[in-house]
């Protein structure tokens, strides 16, 4: 894992970055700085694959400030500078980074796409890490998982008062924000199992799980492998790990939780958890994307819809810190409506009946 240090002298857009950063597969951004200063101060403390910062920070003497600390201190970590449309030939003149990366004025905008995929390619470039599949390339592939024969489905049949026996959720940058808008509003005493993929590195989706946990009516936690789907439970697939449900012999809905190569350089992966749903023996399932990079969750969606009734619920475009995921759902027409952020609760509440 190549550990990020992120920094710039917006708040909002040190955590938006992070965000972007460690949904990258092999990366992790959880550390950050405001200005030249506290960025020595952290490259002394801790050491860090790469920096990203942003050379357009008003409180800086000049664009060229941390280079010049940075070769006093001797440090030679490698720097990839990002800036704002306005200052682009300023940073590409500079002497120092391994990298330019121009990024949107405003992150919810249309180009927010094409800044987290820049990022990707620099990061990746700057430290010689191999991109696996690119959500720019031809649509990916799920592969089967390497350990457990796939069979058909049980012909036990749930029975339920509600509609769908389960609601899945896909979401990748911007996430963690956004399932800490929509878990809370779920209603109290959810009648169904919610399960979660979040694109997160390992080590990190324990602790998001109880930040939401602290404001949600229902019990939010890390997924483990074996244990019982049950209602008014949320589980958040671990990060660096795939995830998928499956049936035992009496129908019950369990965790499973392994480790396997990435799938379309993802892990967990969405794809892989949709996927396995297509197995289960519960006729109906709720489905919603959230905001995120790249298509993860809509070729699993696709395969499952063949299998099931299913319900799709994309996040609508303004309300995204970056419209990946949900635009692919919505451009593969699979997405049954489309919601600001603040309404996917309502509308999965809605759906179930509650």
């Amino acid at each position: 894992m190549y550990d990020v240090l992120v920094v710039d002298d917006s708040a909002l857009m040190r955590r938006l970055i992070c965000d972007i950063i460690s949904s990258v597969q092999e990366f992790s951004a959880t550390d950050s700085a405001y200005s030249a200063d506290s960025t020595v101060k952290r490259l002394k403390e801790k050491h860090y694959d790469a920096v990203c910062y942003n050379v357009c920070m008003s409180h800086d003497a000049s664009s060229s400030h941390i280079f010049e600390r940075m070769k006093e201190e001797d440090l030679t970590v490698p720097l990839i500078a990002m800036c704002y449309p306005t200052e682009e030939a300023t940073a590409r003149a500079l002497k120092g980074p391994a990298a330019v990366v121009v990024h949107p004025f405003r992150m919810s905008s249309n180009d927010t796409d094409a800044f987290a995929e820049s990022l990707a390619v620099a990061l990746r470039r700057t430290l010689r890490v191999s991109s696996g599949s690119s959500a720019a390339a031809e649509p990916p592939r799920v592969e089967p998982s390497p350990v457990v024969k796939k069979v058909q489905p049980s012909r036990h049949v749930v029975r339920s008062s509600y509609p769908y026996q389960l609601v899945a959720i896909a979401s990748s940058t911007g996430g963690p924000q956004a399932l800490h808008t929509v878990i809370p509003m779920l209603p109290a005493k959810f009648p169904v199992p919610v399960v979660i993929v979040q694109h997160m590195p390992k080590g990190f989706t324990d602790s998001l799980a109880k930040r939401i946990q602290e404001t949600s009516p229902n019990v939010v936690k890390e997924a483990e492998d074996g244990e019982t789907l049950k209602p008014g439970h949320v589980y958040i697939a671990p990060g660096g790990r795939h995830f998928e449900v499956i049936e035992d012999g009496k129908g019950a809905m369990k965790c499973r939780v392994y480790d396997a190569p990435p799938v379309n350089n993802l892990r967990p992966c969405a794809d892989v958890m949709y996927e396995s749903l297509k197995y289960l023996s519960i006729p109906s399932i709720l489905c919603a994307v959230l905001t995120g990079m790249g298509m993860d969750g809509t070729v699993g969606i696709s395969h499952l819809k063949k299998e099931k009734n299913l319900y799709c619920i994309a996040q609508e475009q303004s309300t995204c810190v970056v419209y990946g995921m949900p635009k692919a759902l919505v451009n593969a027409g699979l997405a049954d409506e489309v919601q600001p952020l603040t309404d996917i609760a309502k509308s999965i509440a809605r759906k179930m009946g509650v």
